[in-house]
């Protein structure tokens, strides 16, 4: 039962460290294109 255990937990890490860094990614990609999109507009108060 232990054996069969291990493999699970660490999937399961491995699966939120994916979610974690996609996460990030998504948060970048939405900083980058905020700055492109309202970077430009600076006269706009």
């Amino acid at each position: 039962m232990a054996e069969e255990e291990e493999p699970k937990k660490k999937s399961g890490i491995v699966t939120i460290v994916i979610f974690v860094v996609a996460g990030f990614i998504l948060v970048a990609i939405g900083l980058g294109v905020g700055f492109l999109v309202f970077g430009g507009s600076q006269g706009n108060p």
